[in-house]
């Protein structure tokens, strides 16, 4: 957390604690709520700013168990991998396999997710995903 107003200091609350001096980033793994205010010796608080973090999702566990195909160099792995440089692709071109494609992550243990983020492929050609399956079979 920064501020642009010169010799001021931040105060933050995780999940409606006592405000607390900012010094270093906050884990927030399980989630939280952070609460924060800037304080100055010559000017009068700021307003709070309040924000709720969602729990967040280790990756190192996750398995790629299946996937309808992948070219050598862009294997399926590459999609769970936390390297935006890299990325799962099908084989493109004449007698290629069509749409959909389809990959299953074995994510190690069941969650609750309220919110899935990926990056899509920057060069502006597909990549984006159309729909996906929960385990329990639901399109959402």
């Amino acid at each position: 957390m920064t501020s642009d107003t010169p010799n001021t200091e931040i105060y933050y609350s995780l999940n409606n604690a006592s405000f607390m001096l900012y010094t270093h980033p906050i884990p927030l793994l399980q989630g939280g709520v952070i609460s924060a205010v800037s304080r100055s010796e010559s000017l009068a608080e700021s307003l709070q700013a309040t924000v709720r973090f969602g729990m967040l999702i280790d990756k190192s566990g996750w398995k790629v168990l299946q996937v309808s195909s992948q070219v050598k160099g862009d294997e399926a792995y590459k999609a769970i991998d936390d390297d935006i440089h890299t990325k799962w692709h099908t084989p493109f071109g004449e007698g290629e396999p069509y749409h959909p494609h389809c990959i299953v992550v074995d994510m190690g243990q069941s969650y609750q997710v309220e919110q899935f983020i990926y990056t899509p492929r920057s060069d502006g050609n597909n990549g984006n995903i159309n729909e996906f399956v929960q385990s329990s079979g639901r399109v959402l």
